[in-house]
């Protein structure tokens, strides 16, 4: 009985801290509250075709599914070989290729946690090359209806926090002032 009312604790301490999350980004993509040097640019997301498996993300910050083509995975993946973990997901996609249908490319950390930096490091250089398509998540069985396919190209805006020679983070908002995705850099 412990045991169930601790998760549950724990549970509840988790969606209470990803909705503060989700509030707490709304004021950074209306560029409230930036007390450092930052940049602001547009860029224009694919629109996706269904027929065409990809691999897909769940956003943390919003009920969207990021899709990413493969070729623009293993060419994001390929500019960063030089990390540890790079060629561990590197083999780990080209094993799955070529995609029958669409793949969660969480999977990947579910399997291996080492490979969560570089998995959301390669959603942040498709989303900024523009090479990324977005697409609702509906509740229900989680299968996505033809109705929540954006029909035109997307534009995000992007706002990329410290000087142009060193950014520290990078935010991608919707134009609602919804953020989409939030990538913060850490030198180690």
């Amino acid at each position: 009985m412990l045991s169930r009312f601790a998760g549950f604790i724990s549970l509840s301490v988790l969606l209470l801290a990803a909705s503060l999350d989700a509030r707490a980004a709304k004021p950074i993509c209306e560029q409230k509250h930036l007390s450092r040097e930052y940049t602001k640019s547009t860029i224009t997301l694919r629109v996706r075709d269904p027929q065409v498996p990809e691999f897909y993300l769940r956003m943390r910050t919003s009920l969207t599914l990021v899709y990413l083509r493969p070729d623009d995975v293993v060419n994001a993946i390929g500019k960063s070989l030089n990390a540890p973990s790079a060629a561990k997901l590197l083999d780990r996609v080209q094993h799955d290729l070529p995609l029958k249908e669409d793949t969660d490319f969480f999977k990947y950390v579910t399997r291996d946690k080492e490979l969560l930096g570089q998995v959301e490091w390669v959603v942040d250089e498709v989303l900024k090359a523009g090479k990324a398509a977005i697409d609702g998540w509906p509740f229900g069985d989680g299968v996505l209806a033809s109705n929540y396919l954006p029909k035109d190209p997307m534009e995000v805006t992007v706002i990329s926090l410290g000087f142009p020679s060193h950014e520290d983070a990078r935010w991608y908002c919707y134009p609602e002032h919804e953020l989409l995705l939030e990538q913060w850099y850490v030198i180690y």
